[in-house]
């Protein structure tokens, strides 16, 4: 049985099975670069203080150098279940290394604010890979939206096809959205820069430890004000969580849309075989996996936001042993994102888009139903007696089994009335995307721009 470090007032040792139940480290393993980091600030705060000799200070650092060093020599321990957590196979290690002096290094901290502050340093490295990693990937989809600003498809509403607009349109909003999940991102990040070492186990330390320099040395943007709160709150960890899951739900949707654009009865797009299996029985079948996967780790990312919060939501301030339990939903995130983020840069580089069917798509002249409604409007028409007039042609229209162009010109002039000549000119799908003058809209040069913009934005990442 390992050394406990609480195990000074306890004749009896741990119960075996409470042992194993209560071991973290199998997953709190993943702070372990950022114990370290923060173990060693921490050193130099104690040397600084007087605490312990600048000499002893030095040889701590040194040594915990050599164990970030061999980290990967020290994982086979990571599956034992007689040490507590990470913490403790740390300073049994240093302990290991450097003899007596080991032992002073946990002066004036508590594990509860030595887990608090690595969980954020871990938070703020991966926060800013992931933030970095959707920026690859707007601009890959931004590439993909310039390759195909010709592609004219029907957007739709309700599923149901409402519109004529650029593909590339289209791809833009997913940049759109991925920008928006990368400012939560961002700005979680920005909201859990603060240091807590230094808070001790709940009401700070009576050592002359400078927390100042402990934040500078460590690179947080402040210090915590309140040591009570700093050891009890997981809050930071809740919203990294949950924006993660904001990013998920992005992924969602756009696995959504693949999915539905490359079933053979719509077939506009044709998805990377690398990112798609077969059937054990079927052997024609090429099913979009990656897309369900990424479709339904959505689901795993909420769960793991609603698990910390409902974790949370009934203890009482200062640190409970329940905030053990906030590492795995948080790694497991984490997890998730960082590698689906690659995943699909590979899935919008290699989809070829088939710009045959996506034409076909636009072959159903209702889709400029709105161009006709609005060119009533310009001749004068209100908009809802130009809606109700333009309903009323698609209703003649189905009702003869055609197209509204093939609606006789006598009927189609006592629906419309005598303000436009030239409508059936105004139904031609191919050409609506032309039509539009607003800012941020499907027109051509709009979407030109929009893509210039990106380019100027992601320019580190093309």
């Amino acid at each position: 049985m390992a050394k406990k470090l609480w195990g000074g007032r306890f004749k009896k040792r741990t119960h075996p099975g409470f042992e194993r139940f209560s071991s973290s480290l199998g997953v709190d393993c993943a702070l372990a670069p950022f114990d370290l980091q923060a173990s060693k600030a921490h050193a130099a705060a104690l040397g600084r203080a007087g605490v312990i000799s600048r000499a002893s200070a030095g040889r701590i650092v040194r040594a915990l150098d050599g164990i970030r060093k061999d980290l990967p020599k020290l994982a086979g321990s990571f599956g034992r279940r007689d040490i507590e957590d990470i913490h403790s196979l740390v300073e049994a290690e240093l302990v290991r290394r450097v003899g007596e002096d080991a032992k002073r290094l946990h002066a004036g901290r508590s594990r509860n604010d030595q887990v608090n502050v690595a969980t954020r340093l871990y938070c703020k490295t991966h926060l800013l890979a992931v933030e970095n990693e959707i920026s690859r990937l707007q601009a890959v989809i931004v590439r993909s939206a310039k390759a195909h600003q010709g592609i004219v498809v029907a957007g739709m509403t309700h599923l149901q096809k409402a519109m004529p607009i650029l593909w590339s349109h289209w791809l833009l909003c997913y940049v759109e959205a991925l920008e928006r999940s990368k400012t939560v991102l961002a700005d979680t990040r920005k909201r859990l820069d603060i240091l807590t070492l230094g808070s001790g186990a709940l009401a700070g330390t009576g050592l002359a430890i400078d927390r100042e320099a402990v934040r500078r040395e460590l690179g947080f943007a402040s210090v915590s004000p309140n040591s009570l709160d700093a050891v009890g709150s997981r809050d930071f960890v809740s919203e990294t969580v949950y924006a993660l899951a904001h990013l998920g739900v992005n992924f969602s949707r756009i696995a959504e849309d693949f999915m539905i654009l490359q079933i053979e009865e719509m077939g506009w797009l044709n998805l990377p075989e690398e990112l798609c299996t077969g059937s054990s029985m079927m052997p024609q079948k090429k099913n979009a996996d990656f897309l369900e996967l990424a479709r339904g780790a959505s689901s795993i990312l909420i769960g793991n936001c609603t698990a910390l919060f409902t974790l949370q939501k009934g203890l009482p301030s200062s640190y409970n042993r329940d905030l053990q339990w906030d590492k795995e939903p948080l790694f497991r995130s984490f997890g998730l994102v960082e590698e689906m983020l690659p995943i699909f840069a590979v899935l919008f580089k290699g989809t070829k888009v088939r710009a045959d069917r996506a034409h076909r798509s636009i072959a159903n002249d209702q889709l400029a139903a709105t161009d006709l409604a609005e060119a009533l409007v310009t001749a004068g028409v209100p908009f809802r007696d130009a809606h109700e007039r333009v309903g009323k042609l698609v209703q003649a229209a189905e009702a003869a089994g055609g197209s509204l162009r093939e609606v006789p010109s006598a009927q189609a002039a006592l629906i419309l009335g005598s303000q436009v000549k030239n409508w059936k000119t105004v139904l031609d799908p191919a050409l609506s995307v032309n039509r539009k003058r607003t800012t941020g809209s499907t027109r051509p040069s709009e979407v030109a721009r929009q893509i210039a913009r990106w380019e100027k934005i992601l320019n580190a990442f093309f």
